[in-house]
C-alpha cells in the first residue's frame, strides 16, 4: 500500500513540473524587442571590421558602436572609432539583419593587439565583445 501511494505522489509532482515548464515557455514567447549580438570581429588590410546582428523581433534604432584597437610593440597602436549614424550608413537594423562597421583609421604597426567592441541601441543594453590579434605592417 505504501508503495502505491508513493507512485501516485511522484506522478503528481511530474505533472506539476510539466505544467510549470510549459507556462515558462509560453511566457517567454512573444514580443521581446530588439536584441543585439556582435557576431564577428575580423581583421583585414589596415582595418578591423565587425558585424552587429539584431537577433530580436523588432527594429533596433539609434545604433551606436565603438571599436578600440590597442597594442603593438611599444604600444604605438591606439585607435578608437565610434559610429553613431554619420549619414553614410543606416542607423537601424531590422530583425534578423546585420550591420557592418570598420575602423576608419588605418592600422599600421607590429605586434599583438587587443580589440574591444561595444554596441547599443535605444532601449537595448550595451553589449561588449573582445578579441586579440597580431599586426604585421598593414595586415
Amino acid at each position: 500500500m505504501k508503495k502505491r501511494s508513493i507512485e501516485i505522489k511522484l506522478g503528481i509532482v511530474l505533472v506539476s513540473m510539466l505544467v510549470f515548464s510549459s507556462t515558462i515557455s509560453i511566457a517567454s514567447e512573444g514580443n521581446f524587442g530588439p536584441e543585439l549580438e556582435i557576431s564577428k570581429i575580423k581583421g583585414g588590410i589596415a582595418r578591423v571590421s565587425i558585424e552587429i546582428h539584431n537577433i530580436g523581433d523588432s527594429v533596433a534604432e539609434n545604433i551606436t558602436s565603438t571599436i578600440s584597437v590597442k597594442g603593438g610593440f611599444l604600444n604605438r597602436i591606439d585607435i578608437f572609432d565610434e559610429c553613431s549614424g554619420c549619414g553614410h550608413c543606416n542607423n537601424s537594423i531590422p530583425p534578423g539583419e546585420i550591420k557592418m562597421e570598420s575602423t576608419h583609421q588605418f592600422i599600421f604597426g607590429l605586434g599583438p593587439i587587443d580589440i574591444i567592441v561595444t554596441a547599443n541601441a535605444s532601449g537595448v543594453p550595451t553589449i561588449e565583445n573582445a578579441a586579440s590579434g597580431f599586426v604585421i605592417g598593414p595586415l
